[in-house]
C-alpha cells in the first residue's frame, strides 16, 4: 500500500554472559521442528528516495547498511516506469536509448549490491504515453502490456548479473495503482487485465536471463482472494506470489469480509496459490506447469506510537513485529518485506506524513521493534505445552538458550538448536498459561514474550497524518 552509516543491531542490544558450561550441558537440546524452512527479510525502499524528497531521503549507502545491519537479505525498490522513462523512447528494448534516466535507481541497486543485498526492483507506474484512452494523473490506467515488455527488456538487460528478482506491478487489484478494476458495464477486468501485463513482462525478463525471478500478486488486502482466484483462473508465467497482508489489528484478527487477506488469513490465500499451481494454472517459460512457486510477503508493517498517537504502542508493535514474522513464516512464505525503514515525520503532508512504522524513528532513534525483527521469538501456550518460536540473525551462531522470567530472575529452561536456516523451534509439557520467556544466542537476546495474550488493538496500519487527521 503504499526513505552516517549506523551500529550494527546487536550494537545497542545489552550483551549477557552466556551459561555456564556446567548449565548448558544440564539441559537437552531441544528438536527443532520444520527448521529447514528459511524466513529471509527486507526492506521496503530504505532511503526513501520513493519520495523524490531529499529531504526525507536517507543516502542510499547509510539506508543499504542500515538494512543490513536489521539483518535483511533483501531490499525492494519501485521501479517507477514514469520517472526512468522521462519522454517517451525511439528504442523503448533499449537501455541506453537516451530517454531512460536510470541513475536514481543505479545508486540503490549498487548500494544494496555493496552490503551484499539482493535488491527487488517492482515495476509500476506507466507513463501515460504507455497507457489506455482516457489515461490521467491518477493512477496507472489500462497500460500496454508490449510496451511493458519492451520496457523490462531494457531494465533487464540494465541490470543483468545484478538484478534477479523483478516484481509486476504494486497492488494490481488496487485502483490507486491499476485502472479499470471494472469495465463500463461493471464487469470485474483487474485480474485479466493484469495477467497480460505478468505474462508478457514475465517472457520477456525469462527470455533475457532464465535465471530471472519473476513475483507475481503483490495484492493489497481487499479483496484479494477473489482477484487471485480470478487471476489464477488462466494460466500465468510466474516463480513466486507475494501479496501485502496489512491488518487493522493485531496478527491474530481475521479480516471481516471474505475475500480479504490480512495477516491472520493468509493461510487461506496461500492455499488458493496452491491449488491453482496443482491445477496446472502457474506454469514457466517453456509452458511447463510449475510443480511449486515460492510464497512471500513483499509489504508489511504498523504505524508506532509514538509518533503517531493513532498508531501501535512501542511494545505492543515489537510484539506484532515477532508474530508477524512467525505467522508469515507458519503460512509457508519465505521472505517478509518490512513497509519502512525510518520513520518520516508525522505531518499534514500528503501523503509521506502518514508513514510512521520504520523501525528507526525520524530521530535515528532504533526503536525496540528492530531488535523484534531482527532476532524475532515468540512463544505460546496450547493443549498442555509451551512451543517456542525464532530466527536468529544471519551470522549469529551457537545454541539458543530459551530462559523464563522468575521472582529471582531470569532462569534457563531449554537450549534449542538453530538450523542452518536461523530457524529454531522447541516444544515441551506444561500445564502453565502464563509466563515471559525470552531467547538468547551469541550475545543477543531477544524482547520478552509472554503467554498471556493481549486485548485485541483495533487500529489503522497507518495511523494518522497526511490525509487523514490525527
Amino acid at each position: 500500500m503504499r526513505n552516517e552509516p549506523s551500529a550494527p543491531m546487536h550494537g545497542s542490544v545489552p550483551s549477557h554472559s552466556v551459561l555456564s558450561l556446567v548449565i548448558v550441558a544440564a539441559l537437552a537440546i531441544a528438536p527443532v521442528a520444520h527448521g529447514s524452512r528459511p524466513l529471509q527479510t527486507g526492506f521496503l525502499d530504505p532511503n526513501a528516495s520513493a519520495t523524490e524528497r531529499a529531504d526525507l531521503m536517507l543516502s542510499v549507502d547509510d539506508a543499504s547498511a542500515r538494512s543490513k545491519s536489521a539483518g535483511s537479505t533483501f531490499i525492494r525498490l519501485y521501479l517507477y516506469w514514469k520517472r526512468v522513462a522521462v519522454s517517451e523512447p525511439a528504442a523503448p528494448a533499449d537501455p541506453d536509448d537516451p530517454a531512460y534516466d536510470w541513475s536514481l535507481l543505479d545508486s540503490q541497486v549498487d548500494a544494496a549490491i555493496a552490503q551484499g543485498l539482493e535488491p527487488i526492483l517492482d515495476f509500476r507506474s506507466a507513463p501515460l504515453w504507455a497507457q489506455g484512452p482516457g489515461a490521467n494523473a491518477a493512477g496507472t490506467y489500462s497500460p500496454d502490456p508490449a510496451k511493458l515488455a519492451d520496457f523490462a527488456r531494457a531494465a533487464a538487460s540494465r541490470y543483468g548479473g545484478r538484478v534477479r528478482y523483478w516484481e509486476i506491478w504494486n497492488e494490481p487489484n488496487s485502483g490507486h495503482f491499476l485502472r479499470p478494476q471494472r469495465d463500463a458495464q461493471g464487469r470485474y477486468v483487474a485480474a485479466r487485465l493484469y495477467r497480460k501485463l505478468v505474462n508478457t513482462a514475465g517472457a520477456t525478463l525469462h527470455e533475457v536471463d532464465p535465471s530471472n525471478v519473476v513475483v507475481a500478486g503483490e495484492t493489497a488486502p481487499r479483496g484479494a482472494l477473489s482477484f487471485v482466484r480470478k487471476l489464477l483462473a488462466g494460466r500465468v508465467e510466474a516463480d513466486v506470489f507475494s501479496h501485502h497482508p496489512y491488518s487493522f489489528g493485531s496478527p491474530e484478527l481475521h479480516a471481516p469480509a471474505a475475500n480479504d487477506v490480512y495477516l491472520a488469513d493468509l493461510g487461506e490465500w496461500a492455499h488458493v496459490v496452491r491449488s491453482a499451481v496443482s491445477a496446472g494454472h502457474v506454469i514457466s517459460h517453456d509452458g511447463t506447469p510449475l510443480k511449486r512457486v515460492a510464497l512471500w510477503v513483499s509489504e508489511l508493517s504498523w504505524d508506532t506510537s509514538p509518533p503517531d498517537p493513532a498508531g501501535v504502542p512501542s511494545r505492543l508493535h515489537a510484539r506484532w513485529t515477532a508474530e508477524a514474522l512467525h505467522r508469515s513464516w507458519q503460512a509457508g512464505a519465505r521472505v517478509l518485506i518490512w513497509g519502512q525503514l525510518r520513520d518520516y515525520p508525522l505531518s499534514a503532508d500528503r501523503p509521506w506524513g502518514i508513514y510512521q512504522s520504520g523501525l528507526y524513528g525520524w530521530d535515528d532513534i532504533p526503536k525496540i521493534s528492530l531488535l523484534a525483527f531482527g532476532f524475532p521469538f515468540v512463544t505460546w501456550a496450547r493443549s498442555g505445552y509451551v512451543s517456542v518460536w525464532g530466527r536468529v540473525p544471519p551470522g549469529i551462531v551457537g545454541a539458543v538458550v530459551v530462559e523464563r522470567r522468575t521472582a529471582s530472575g531470569w532462569r534457563p529452561v531449554r537450549v534449542v538448536a538453530a538450523r542452518a536456516t536461523g530457524i529454531f523451534a522447541s516444544k515441551w509439557r506444561s500445564t502453565s498459561m502464563t509466563g515471559v520467556f525470552r531467547a538468547r544466542v551469541g550475545g543477543l537476546t531477544s524482547v520478552p514474550f509472554s503467554l498471556r495474550r493481549p486485548a485485541e488493538h483495533p487500529v489503522s496500519p497507518f495511523g494518522c497524518g497526511g490525509a487523514i487527521a490525527c
